[in-house]
């Protein structure tokens, strides 16, 4: 099956959630005391968004982001590895699961094919295929509800998620059309992308779909760390840094007092700033309709600058040169 093209893959994302919904999450023995998300590229987003949406519900359960070849020294029978390549060949992601297996903890590869299902194959561990034809920079959405499904599963998260309302949140035609405004705004900018640590994942993506879509540098930062450095660097900050505060409904009194003071304070100086706060019915459709609403703005702000939205080049040379390291 031909692959999306990176244009259609963003298109197709509500239909892809709404297809993939109710896949089915792995039955594991024994008790869960830890959560590792390992890989890299757009796959780790769904990391992020796990940790997220854990620190939301209140759950007693570590997630570490694994962005390495190396696994966590800690990692043992009762930690839970999930192992995220969209092509299945990511040397680094093959590199980190061939350590899960020597240390004895749960696995589960959640990829679409290559080497990583055949190794998974061989040593008896759980697999969940994404869909044939994604494009590997939108398929993230999908990996993050095989992990929710697969912990809803062990009863670790007790509650259900209609995958399928936040499918319809997305189709709404007012997010291309404020995407497309949105992206206007930041022509020649560089964003500078703020959040607090409950929403650090939409930050982190946002940060990655400007490099990787727009092709152009963008950065982001935590308040309340922010609050503490940023500030003071804007002194000799380039004058076309765009500050984006991406707010959420649920943030506690203090960090709400802090982002706000920290958009006063680059008022006063003459800086650039927005903020998107995009409403929902619960946390998880903020955090899909937030990240989705950057997604689309990064690809709207490519054709904009007339830049090639559909190649990696940069990501193509690095993958070619590290098949000599590992």
């Amino acid at each position: 099956m031909r692959s999306e093209s990176f244009s259609q893959g963003v298109d197709n994302v509500p239909n892809n959630i709404e297809t993939f919904a109710d896949v089915e999450g792995v039955k594991l023995l024994g008790d869960i005391e830890a959560v590792v998300v390992s890989g890299v590229d757009n796959s780790i987003i769904a990391g992020y968004m796990l940790k997220d949406y854990i620190l939301d519900l209140g759950l007693k359960l570590p997630v570490f982001i694994n962005e390495s070849v190396e696994i966590p020294y800690w990692a043992n029978s009762r930690t839970l590895i999930f192992v995220l390549s969209h092509s299945g060949s990511d040397l680094e992601a093959m590199k980190s699961y061939k350590m899960s297996v020597g240390r004895g903890a749960k696995i589960v590869v959640v990829s679409s094919d290559g080497k990583l299902k055949k190794m998974a194959q061989e040593n008896n561990v759980s697999f969940i295929k994404l869909p044939d034809g994604l494009n590997s920079r939108t398929s993230f959405f999908l990996s993050f509800i095989a992990m929710v499904n697969t912990l809803i599963k062990n009863d670790v998260i007790r509650e259900s998620v209609d995958f399928f309302k936040i499918a319809r949140v997305l189709r709404k035609e007012s997010f291309k059309e404020n995407a497309e405004v949105f992206a206007n705004r930041l022509v020649s900018k560089l964003p500078i992308i703020y959040t607090s640590e409950r929403f650090s994942s939409v930050g982190f993506a946002w940060k990655r779909f400007f490099n990787l879509n727009s092709k152009i540098m963008a950065f982001n930062s935590l308040v309340p760390e922010a609050c503490y450095s940023d500030m003071e660097g804007y002194a000799t900050c380039p004058d076309n840094a765009y500050a984006i505060f991406l707010r959420d409904a649920y943030e506690n009194k203090h960090i709400n007092k802090e982002i706000d003071t920290m958009k006063e304070f680059l008022k006063r100086n003459s800086r650039e700033v927005s903020e998107l706060k995009i409403k929902g019915s619960d946390f998880l459709i903020e955090l899909f309709s937030t990240i989705y609403f950057g997604l689309l703005t990064s690809l709207k702000l490519g054709i904009i600058l007339e830049n090639d939205v559909e190649s990696l080049n940069g990501l193509d040379f690095l993958k070619k040169k590290l098949k000599s390291i590992y």
